[in-house]
């Protein structure tokens, strides 16, 4: 992207949320796992 365009507000914003995305994406990922069990689940729902 320009150069100008990465100091704009919005893709600032913008920017931020994606990185959000893919953080949040990686740990649903993790969440696939068959090792997670009952167990694990109980604990995270506490």
């Amino acid at each position: 992207l320009d150069k100008e365009m990465r100091a704009w507000n919005a893709y600032s914003g913008l920017d931020d949320a994606v990185k959000n995305m893919m953080t949040s994406l990686r740990a649903v990922t993790e969440l696939q796992n068959p090792a997670i069990r009952e167990r694990h689940w109980l604990e995270l729902m506490k």
